[in-house]
């Protein structure tokens, strides 16, 4: 399992892969619980090469929408994996997104505004030289593409967690030159990069390492080395500009990394209070 989140039943949807289920290979799971982690059902998706899902989110109609990557669908060496499910989690559509001597995989997706969706991920080229770029796709509310991006190409980057701003832009959460930093990356509605800051260390696990605050601002989670050389886990609080308002560090002796951060429910409720009273104006 991979990304989780609480829907509005009380319960839980979790995104991964299994080999349990007739997979030779690995087939994208997608599994439903009540509030207490009693499955109620669980679902596979893919062909006869291996597949994953690394994002999960609740759409506005009571279905999910996930982003991963599949191997047994593609254009390229593997395409990123784009599937939509109503609530029950039965396929509505699904969608590959690749190119020729190329391997793209989705870290993140989120619905946006427009009913559409918004994917991060990595696109590695391995024709006559090899890089590695963060890649951005937006697609309509059936998964046709509206653009892709590819930012980056200096080094080994990526993207892993992707939000919409309040301006249409979108905020991304990034591994930036090989590793070596940790990127929050912000580009306007059509994918066009606008700024990009970059801090001592690397970002975490998938989809759940960035947060919009209630300053308008961001928080995201990771790993830095200390002193000796060994991660310790990471955070780091930034305005909406992406300048860090503070860091702090945990850890001990042995490695340590934050592989996700959430907010307060006191946050979420004055979140919510804020959007409600913009719809009432």
């Amino acid at each position: 399992i991979y990304s989780m989140q609480q829907t509005s039943d009380g319960g839980y949807i979790l995104v991964g892969d299994t080999k349990s289920f007739g997979a030779v290979a690995s087939d994208v799971y997608l599994v439903k619980t009540d509030g207490y982690g009693n499955e109620q059902w669980n679902k596979t998706f893919g062909g006869s090469q291996s597949d994953r899902g690394y994002s999960v989110q609740k759409t506005n109609d009571g279905g999910y929408i996930i982003t991963g990557y599949t191997l047994s669908f593609k254009v390229g060496y593997q395409d990123l994996y784009l599937i939509k499910t109503d609530e029950y989690g039965n396929m509505e559509w699904s969608k590959n997104f690749g190119e020729v001597s190329t391997s793209i995989g989705g870290y993140s997706v989120q619905q946006t505004s427009d009913g559409g969706y918004i994917s991060v991920g990595i696109r590695t080229y391995s024709g006559s030289s090899v890089y590695t770029c963060m890649f951005l796709i937006k697609t309509d509310s059936y998964g046709n593409e509206i653009w892709r991006r590819c930012i980056g190409n200096t080094g080994y980057d990526y993207g892993r967690n992707v939000l919409q701003t309040s301006d249409g832009g979108y905020i991304i959460a990034a591994i930036l030159t090989g590793w070596s930093k940790m990127g929050l990356i912000k580009v306007d509605s059509a994918g066009n990069e606008v700024w990009t800051q970059t801090y001592d260390g690397g970002v975490g696990g998938f989809d759940k390492i960035l947060q919009k605050t209630s300053d308008g601002g961001y928080v995201i989670a990771g790993y830095k080395r200390d002193e000796f050389d060994i991660n310790d886990a990471y955070l780091v609080k930034t305005d909406s500009l992406g300048n860090v308002v503070w860091s702090k560090t945990y850890g001990g002796a042995a490695p340590d990394v934050a592989n996700a951060v959430v907010k307060p429910i006191a946050d979420v409720a004055e979140d919510v209070a804020k959007e409600v009273k913009k719809t009432l104006k």
